[in-house]
């Protein structure tokens, strides 16, 4: 399934599924916290899973999907009831009790929030998501991904930070790589 990655607070939005030869399709959201966000970041980690899996679900629900019997792919929208602004993993299983060894399993993280952007190279405006207003003086965090081979896994570093302008433009300062 796919979902946008960046949706607004209190208001529904959709996943589009694609399937075939199965009819329930059962749904959990799950707000992630602080600690378990590096753990997203390593997602072919093989205890992925068990962790996700074991966390307690914020919503739990089934879909039922058009039957069609024909053996091919088809494909829906469905939809996800409003969230808070926040940090979410949605889950999706074709068994009630998201069994790893014998359902299908899938995971989106996807962020609700009222802040975008829009930029061209490092020209940056910050936005309103709702009303396309720029957000004036709005501090700006930067934070890069980066791969640590000695413990083999990706970790985000914390990098420049930055205030908007009157028309919420900033223009980011890219350090130059060494190597």
């Amino acid at each position: 399934f796919s979902i946008e990655k960046v949706n607004t607070p209190g208001q529904p939005f959709r996943a589009l599924v694609q399937y075939k030869n199965f009819s329930h399709l059962y749904l959990r959201i799950i707000d992630v916290h602080n600690q378990f966000k590096n753990e997203l970041e390593n997602y072919y980690d093989d205890k992925f899973w068990n962790k996700i899996l074991a966390m307690s679900p914020l919503r739990s629900w089934d879909q039922i999907m058009p039957a069609t019997n024909d053996m091919q792919s088809h494909a829906v929208e469905i939809k996800i009831d409003p969230l808070p602004a926040g940090d979410y993993v949605l889950l999706a299983s074709t068994d009630n009790n998201f069994d790893v060894k014998k359902s299908l399993l899938g995971a989106r993280r996807v962020y609700v929030s009222n802040i975008s952007y829009v930029n061209n190279a490092q020209n940056y405006f910050v936005l309103n998501r709702e009303t396309g207003q720029p957000l004036i003086n709005a501090d700006v965090q930067v934070w890069e991904q980066k791969y640590d081979y000695k413990s083999s896994k990706y970790t985000n570093q914390k990098g420049s930070s930055y205030k908007t302008d009157s028309k919420g433009f900033f223009q980011l300062n890219r350090a130059r790589d060494p190597n």
